[in-house]
């Protein structure tokens, strides 16, 4: 469906537990307590909003967290979702801690693609950023599963930690790895001021300078906003993902399921509602459900604000 601002909606981000494995310094540093098993949202609670979500148009959908395959049943779910009436695509994003134990049932279940956040290629620096000595595993599953034939993103998030070294180990990795790595500016959430972190124009002008020579795709790699380039002579493909420098608020195609049932139109902006208390009542019926939805989604805001005032939400909850 539309929204006010005649956007076609039609991704859903589902985030199934803000439980996480990891404490990432800039998504989750607090180590706070986590929600109850009751409070979250079942996977057939799930379900059946995807499959309302589907008569609205949206049949597209990401699995995120926290991190989704903390989860019991993660790939279950993810077999369930894809053999819905209307689904036509279903992605992960996992940090791949524990994706080596179900990257099989993944495939099996049909899985379109997964995004591996791996912010260093470099062994202290995933330890430090990340508060886990696990990057040895991370590389192996990604080798793993991109010799599998399956389809898998990188997502380097830019922080004030990344250098231009690192960048080159990312571009050193794509020679000869068909596999596209996809650089995200850093987003001011939970009232962080906005980082000061190597740009796309600087990036870029580097890698020219060593002769690198840049192409610009029209194919449509994924679900949301990154734009993407191939590099002459080299397998992988490079990704481009900037909320602030390049602003993609009008091209803006998605909502969100927080995993207790919150329904966010905008990363920016509180929840505009939220579906679990009628999910759990007998009575409410797909047709009250839809309406909420509806609603919701008309009214989706025009832009985040991020360029003004950090926004105080925390990714982790949020699936990002």
């Amino acid at each position: 469906m539309k929204d006010q601002f005649q956007r076609t909606i039609d991704y859903a981000r589902i985030s199934i537990t803000d439980r996480c494995n990891l404490y990432c310094t800039y998504c989750r540093p607090d180590h706070e307590e986590m929600l109850s098993h009751g409070e979250i949202l079942r996977y057939e609670e799930i379900l059946r909003v995807c499959k309302i979500l589907t008569t609205l148009g949206i049949d597209k959908f990401k699995i995120t967290g926290g991190e989704p395959l903390v989860r019991k049943g993660c790939s279950d779910f993810i077999r369930e979702l894809k053999k819905t009436d209307g689904v036509n695509k279903v992605t992960l994003t996992t940090n791949a801690i524990l994706l080596s134990k179900d990257l099989v049932k993944l495939a099996e279940a049909g899985v379109d693609g997964i995004n591996i956040s791996l912010d260093f290629i470099d062994q202290e620096k995933y330890k430090k950023i990340t508060g886990f000595d696990g990057y040895k595993q991370v590389i192996s599953v990604i080798n793993k599963a991109v010799n599998m034939g399956l389809n898998i993103k990188i997502n380097v998030v830019l922080t004030e930690r990344t250098t231009m070294e690192d960048i080159q180990k990312f571009i050193d990795y794509m020679k000869d790895h068909k596999i596209c790595i996809r650089f995200i500016e850093q987003m001011p959430l939970g009232n962080k001021k906005t980082t000061i972190a190597l740009t796309r124009n600087e990036i870029r002008k580097n890698l020219k300078d060593q002769g690198i020579r840049f192409h610009k795709t029209e194919q449509r790699m994924g679900n949301g906003p990154a734009v993407y380039e191939t590099m002459e002579g080299y397998k992988g493909m490079i990704g481009w993902i900037e909320a602030l420098h390049g602003k993609f608020c009008d091209t803006c195609n998605r909502i969100r399921l927080t995993s207790i049932g919150g329904i966010k139109p905008c990363l920016y902006y509180e929840e505009a509602g939220n579906l679990r208390d009628l999910l759990r009542k007998a009575e409410t019926s797909d047709e009250e459900i839809k309406q909420v939805l509806k609603e919701i989604i008309y009214k989706k805001p025009q832009a985040h604000h991020f360029e003004e005032k950090p926004s105080d939400g925390k990714m982790y909850t949020i699936g990002g």
